[in-house]
């Protein structure tokens, strides 16, 4: 009986495996988000998988940069986006109030090109807008049949 129960275990194994390696070629696109508040993005289209060449759209708005890559996996980046980095920096247990107070004044005096940070802090209520975008991942995958 645990001879079954070992060759079950090991076919099992051996599935996860195979469906991991299959996984590597799926073609997938990554959408990496530039702006939320100017509504700026570009998607990534890798038609062969992590094993071939990508395909790179231009910068577009963030639903027609979904609507591109509807019909695959589609996994969204943050990490360009300069309004979720602000609101990162602002909700950081690591920085104390004046390095945060410091945050704010720099991105909104001395950077001109980050203007849309400005437009956080003209909200009524701008601590729950950055609490918001502070509580999205820097990279989390939708579903195939999103849209």
């Amino acid at each position: 009986m645990r001879d079954i129960h070992r060759r079950i275990d090991a076919i099992q194994r051996k599935a996860e495996q195979v469906m991991e390696a299959r996984a590597r070629y799926e073609p997938f696109s990554v959408i990496r988000i530039r702006s939320t508040f100017d509504d700026k993005a570009d998607a990534i289209f890798y038609p062969c998988g992590l094993c071939g060449e990508k395909e790179v759209s231009g910068i577009t708005s963030i639903p027609e940069a979904i609507d591109t890559a509807r019909d695959r996996r589609i996994y969204i980046s943050m990490s360009l986006c300069r309004e979720w980095w602000h609101a990162f920096l602002m909700t950081s247990p690591l920085y104390s109030d004046e390095q945060k107070a410091n945050f704010k004044e720099r991105a909104l005096h001395n950077y001109s090109e980050i203007a849309v940070i400005a437009l956080i802090y003209d909200d009524p209520n701008p601590e729950e807008c950055i609490r918001f975008l502070s509580k999205i991942p820097k990279s989390f995958r939708l579903r195939k049949d999103a849209s």
